[in-house]
């Protein structure tokens, strides 16, 4: 089996390569198009190759310069985005996570997944 690190770089190679296809943002064929490589190319499970394309997605769709997540931070119940340019110190529990989910028009993707939206609490 590829190490998960190798997996990650051909996620994001291949979402690079094909998101200039996927017009109007069409995120969750360009993820199922990846999944789909991913089990072709290095022979993984469904599952381990979803979580690896949208680990990849959301890299991709996240890049903004100075916003990143905390991973000194954040736990299993507490996200910690942040803003280096504004210094906002912001921070979103599980809890809000699954509010906001219940509370938005989010529909699952093919295979069970679900889109986060992206909170600003400053």
């Amino acid at each position: 089996m590829i190490a998960i690190q190798a997996l990650r770089s051909l996620a994001l190679c291949f979402i690079d390569e094909h998101q200039g296809a996927h017009l109007a943002h069409d995120h969750p064929l360009l993820v199922d198009r990846c999944v789909a490589h991913l089990i072709e190319i290095a022979q993984v499970t469904k599952d381990v190759a979803e979580e690896i394309a949208l680990q990849a997605m959301g890299e991709v769709t996240s890049h903004h310069p100075g916003n990143l997540i905390s991973l000194r931070s954040t736990t299993p119940f507490a996200l910690f985005p942040h803003d280096l340019v504004t210094d906002c110190p912001r921070v979103v529990t599980l809890a809000d996570l699954m509010t906001l989910l219940g509370k938005t028009d989010s529909k699952p993707l093919p295979g069970q997944r679900t889109v986060l939206v992206a909170l600003r609490l400053c």
